[in-house]
């Protein structure tokens, strides 16, 4: 009797690139949950937030910086500043911004 069970041999090359992706993935997640522990102004002014114990609670900006976020990207959008000036946390956290709900325009420069 003959075994009608394939053998497949997969591509190491893909294999290895989605392996970088979720390695990638799971790296952006840590960031994110530390954030969490220690909540910083996301504009990268660096001033400290009070922790608070829900997540969807905890407070992403001192009063009046999320102004300053939204000039920042909004002059990425216009070339006077570089996509560099974005701090790494801030683009890592696009999706908890509440603004970017109301001007999706501006999610161009994260």
């Amino acid at each position: 009797m003959e075994s009608t069970e394939k053998t497949t041999t997969g591509n190491p090359a893909r294999a290895e690139s989605i392996a970088r992706g979720w390695a990638k993935r799971r790296a952006n997640l840590a960031a994110v949950a530390d954030w969490f522990e220690h909540p910083v102004c996301l504009c990268g002014c660096g001033e400290a937030l009070a922790r608070h114990h829900l997540e969807r609670r905890q407070r992403r900006f001192k009063q009046g910086h999320d102004a300053k976020l939204k000039s920042m990207a909004a002059q990425i959008l216009r070339n006077e500043l570089g996509r560099d000036a974005m701090p790494e946390i801030t683009k890592l956290m696009v999706d908890y911004i509440p603004f970017l709900e109301k001007h999706p325009e501006l999610r161009k420069a994260f």
